[in-house]
């Protein structure tokens, strides 16, 4: 490929993606979701501390029962443009969302998991435990899935949600 080829890929790339992608600096990108979504995005700590927020009790890694505060999954993927509840039909229900941390540990779920027309579980990514910002051990965000017996999805310093089509 010549370099006025790759230009125009170049720019193909950055015409095709949302504003969002490119405002923010890496230093200060928090959560990057995308994949298989209309509208990818990026969010810093502030925008993320904006978001509607849930709380749920739950017994973490630790064995200590504890409130857990952040985002529903569900939420984060429909600001993506991910299609649930009514919406969420036919070739739909073949997808899953890939949750990535900082270590490269990933886990899956379904996107039906998720939705609460499909589900009772509450599964979030969390930004606070006993009312204080999740420890950088945990944190800054961890997925808190209730319902799931071992901890294996639960996973620590998240860093991306993918979507993807199955």
């Amino acid at each position: 490929m010549t370099l006025g080829g790759a230009r125009v890929l170049a720019a193909l790339f950055v015409v095709g993606c949302p504003v969002s992608v490119f405002a923010q600096t890496h230093s200060d990108t928090l959560l990057t979701v995308g994949g298989d979504v209309d509208q990818p995005y990026v969010l810093s700590a502030a925008e993320f501390a904006k978001l509607p927020h849930t709380s749920v009790r739950a017994e973490g890694h630790d064995t200590k029962t504890s409130r857990f505060e952040g985002v529903l999954l569900a939420e984060l993927l429909r600001r993506a443009g991910v299609k649930l509840g009514a919406d969420l039909r036919g070739p739909r229900v073949a997808q899953a969302v890939v949750v990535g941390a900082a270590d490269g540990y990933r886990a899956v779920f379904a996107i039906a998991e998720l939705d609460s027309a499909f589900s009772d579980r509450t599964i979030l990514l969390s930004d606070r435990r006993d009312g204080a910002p999740t420890g950088t051990t945990e944190g800054p965000l961890r997925v808190v899935a209730t319902g799931d017996k071992r901890f294996a999805r639960w996973v620590r310093q998240v860093t991306s949600l993918t979507v993807r089509k199955l």
